[in-house]
């Protein structure tokens, strides 16, 4: 295992997540959130003027982007459906899938990458036992890594969804409501469970793995009092053919370079 330090989350004004609230939210309600950790900040001020038009549910709703998580990323798949090719690296707009989990993730206290990876500043990695045993596994090695004291929520997210980031305001949100439960999943636009796009309880995660034994991630959660959470149509999407990686916009890397190589050419 390959450790990271944390994160200093507090020297920010605002995480991403919370940015991109705003472009769908009350400012008024970020700036109820902002008033405690950067008081001189504009929309602080804002909330401090203005507050009396606030609503309880438009400052709780802000106040959800205060909880602490820690975020296991699951890169360990073989890639059968693809050939082999690992997920990790396929590349969108010259990113890899797994640079973009990890920046969809970048507001967690800790990121810890399951697969086999190379070590990352500010992120820790470790595999799963054995190799290729699946997601579940995965998240047993990733949740070996979060300390027992120090337990909050997790974000479980796969590498191979890389509009996942669109969905991650509105899971943070309702689990700041639901704190008393055992974590949110996001619901696709047709109504299926997506199992590696949820942020759970990391106590009531823990204990699930250890005394049901699953072999599944549907197993996993079926003794959990999980919230259902409607995400954007497209952000659940993942990387398991290549005709999804195509509708995607996603490629090997190797051929993004061809393509812009191609297109340089006859540039010239």
């Amino acid at each position: 295992m390959t450790g990271g330090s944390h994160r200093d989350r507090e020297r920010r004004t605002c995480d991403p997540d919370l940015e991109r609230f705003l472009d769908s939210e009350d400012v008024l309600a970020v700036g109820a959130r902002l008033a405690d950790h950067d008081p001189h900040h504009p929309l602080a001020s804002y909330y401090s003027t203005h507050r009396d038009r606030l609503s309880h549910n438009q400052i709780d709703q802000a106040y959800a982007f205060g909880m602490e998580f820690d975020a296991i990323n699951p890169a360990g798949g073989r890639g059968s459906r693809l050939g082999g090719e690992r997920k990790e690296r396929l590349v969108r707009a010259d990113e890899p899938l797994l640079s973009l989990a990890i920046r969809a993730t970048e507001s967690a206290r800790r990121i810890v990458i399951v697969g086999d990876v190379a070590a990352r500043e500010g992120v820790m990695t470790t595999r799963e036992d054995p190799p290729f045993a699946g997601p579940v596994a995965a998240i047993a090695a990733g949740l070996a890594q979060i300390p027992r004291e120090d337990e909050s929520f997790v974000l479980v997210l796969a590498c191979d969804v890389p509009d996942a980031v669109k969905a991650l305001p509105y899971l943070r949100r309702q689990v700041g409501k639901e704190r008393s439960a055992d974590g949110v999943i996001a619901v696709d636009e047709h109504g299926v469970d997506q199992y590696l796009l949820a942020i759970y309880s990391t106590h009531s995660l823990r204990h699930a793995l250890r005394t049901e034994r699953p072999s599944s991630m549907r197993q996993v959660i079926e003794g959990l009092t999980l919230t259902r959470v409607r995400v954007p149509p497209g952000s659940t999407r993942d990387v398991d053919t290549w005709t999804d990686a195509a509708e995607l916009g996603v490629s090997k890397q190797e051929e993004t370079h061809a393509l812009s190589s191609a297109l340089g050419d006859l540039a010239s």
